[in-house]
């Protein structure tokens, strides 16, 4: 049988739909197609799908990832039937996806494969969204569908107070509300025991102040058993515009929710500096959840070591009896968010220019600071001219236009 990439044809033809756009209007709406490489690594994650299993896809887009399951099971060429639900609240990538999907259906047929699907074009927050239980991690009374697998890349954006998703969930999602936090919410909630499921989400999920209660009440309900880190901050979503790090966080339904767990075992952390040639530039590792997690002054963080000389610093780290605060220090992320204070930055510091050194992490050596750094290619001044404070975040600082 001859090779259909399934997965490239989903992804360009949602590329074409959304090039079409403002990208004001896509960043808005958090749209950003999972690169194919990515997409089949997270297909991986979901282990072995059985005959008779239900996939969930809350957002399919064009169908990239569930086209990478499917290519999965046509190369696996078992005689299985499987279901597939999924939402999507865009009309035009909502007809896609079902042409994408019939066409994908018809090629795993010829070896075998039964593909039962339907796209939903709702909002899935609002269509899963339980009426009457006090939590989102509670589904003792849940009468909605459960899937033995979830596969998702949901939407990037904060939710401000008058959204009706946010007003839905209120009081029912402990910790900051975000889209991509009430996707993986709900997807718990809606996964069988023992089922999986895998995330590509922002890194802050990980040690975000925002989320920690979200975690929290996350590992009552599952056990994450894989974690993959891009090093490279941008070159994933780099045709999208986006400056996020992310990660693919996969994770499995427990039998029973647990309160107060006790964490033994290990969970697989990789790292690739990008999504080019993704298997092959893997580099994997077990790490105790001793090293994972970190539960101090009731803020719990997910680490992601990547060597054995991250697990030696965390070692270190967690010997210590004091916190910075308790020692007298504050500290805070920089004031000067480079990329949205361009016009403030200056190649070097010259008298009367009126402006002032510009410190990178470069400059901060053992025991001093180094300034200026020969060779250093970034800007090391910042222009001392009146500017104001930035209306995304209120922390940074940004020119006055």
């Amino acid at each position: 049988m001859e090779f259909i990439d399934l997965v490239s044809l989903s992804y360009e033809r949602g590329k074409r739909i959304l090039e079409k756009r403002n990208a004001d209007i896509l960043k808005e709406n958090g749209q950003f197609f999972t690169p194919p490489s990515v997409a089949r690594h997270m297909a991986k994650q979901l282990g072995q799908i059985q005959n008779g299993a239900s996939l969930l896809e809350p957002a399919i887009g064009s169908g990239v990832l569930v086209c990478a399951v499917i290519e999965r099971l046509i190369a696996e060429k078992r005689s299985i039937e499987i279901s597939i639900t999924a939402y999507e609240i865009d009309n035009e990538l909502c007809e896609l996806s079902r042409e994408i999907l019939k066409f994908a259906s018809k090629e795993a047929n010829k070896v075998g494969v039964k593909i039962n699907w339907q796209v939903l074009q709702e909002d899935f927050v609002l269509a899963c969204l339980p009426d009457d239980q006090p939590s989102l991690f509670d589904s003792s009374k849940s009468s909605k569908k459960a899937f033995t697998h979830i596969i998702s890349n949901p939407p990037y954006f904060k939710l401000n107070a008058e959204d009706k998703r946010v007003k839905a969930v209120y009081g029912k999602l402990n910790g900051h509300t975000n889209i991509y936090t009430l996707f993986m919410a709900l997807s718990a909630k809606l996964l069988l025991p023992e089922g999986k499921a895998t995330f590509i989400v922002p890194r802050s999920f990980c040690s975000g102040v925002y989320f920690s209660e979200f975690r929290r009440d996350l590992l009552k309900d599952v056990t994450p058993f894989s974690l993959h880190v891009f090093q490279s901050r941008n070159d994933v979503f780099k045709n999208d515009a986006v400056l996020q790090e992310n990660v693919i966080f996969s994770f499995e339904k427990l039998s029973q929710p647990h309160e107060n767990r006790y964490w033994a075992g290990y969970i697989n952390i990789s790292s690739s500096n990008d999504d080019k040639n993704l298997e092959e530039g893997i580099i994997s590792r077990q790490v105790s959840y001793k090293h994972f997690l970190s539960d101090h002054n009731g803020l719990l963080q997910f680490r992601l070591p990547t060597g054995m000389l991250d697990e030696q610093i965390l070692d270190t780290v967690d010997k210590w009896k004091d916190t910075l605060e308790k020692l007298g220090f504050q500290v805070s992320t920089g004031r000067v968010v480079p990329f949205r204070a361009k016009e403030l930055l200056k190649e070097r510091v010259k008298a009367g220019n009126g402006t002032a050194p510009l410190l990178w992490m470069q400059n901060v050596k053992s025991y001093q600071v180094e300034y200026p750094l020969e060779g250093f290619e970034k800007p090391s001044g910042f222009s001392k001219r009146p500017f104001v404070a930035c209306s995304k975040c209120k922390l940074c600082f940004v020119a006055p236009f």
